[in-house]
């Protein structure tokens, strides 16, 4: 049973009982600590120069290509045969099985 105090009145409310997830630090019911596993997060498939990766829902051009080290390169990107354009990058969101597929210049003679 939890009681709850303010100025104007008390009142007694029924504490359900909750699941305690192991991968959660708790003090006096006060979370201290979260494992990194105890985090979920959806994730999307896409096809990635031909090899299928799993991403965050709701990751950008932009962040896919930080993630993957290329930021600073001159590429090409195209998702599911469309040329994108740099200018669109951090508005494009990658969806469920798009395939993507991407180029870098590699210069020399």
């Amino acid at each position: 049973m939890l009681t709850l105090k303010s100025n104007l009145s008390t009142q007694k409310i029924a504490q359900q009982p909750t699941t305690r997830n192991p991968k959660i630090k708790r003090t006096n019911d006060r979370i201290t600590h979260i494992k990194p596993s105890a985090i979920t997060t959806s994730m999307i498939t896409a096809k990635i120069n031909g090899i299928r990766e799993k991403v965050k829902a709701g990751t950008t051009i932009s962040i896919l290509i930080n993630d993957l080290n290329i930021a600073n390169r001159k590429i090409a990107l195209e998702v599911n045969g469309e040329i994108i354009p740099r200018s669109q990058f951090d508005s494009r969101i990658l969806e469920d099985g798009d395939q993507i597929e991407i180029v870098t210049a590699v210069g020399g003679g």
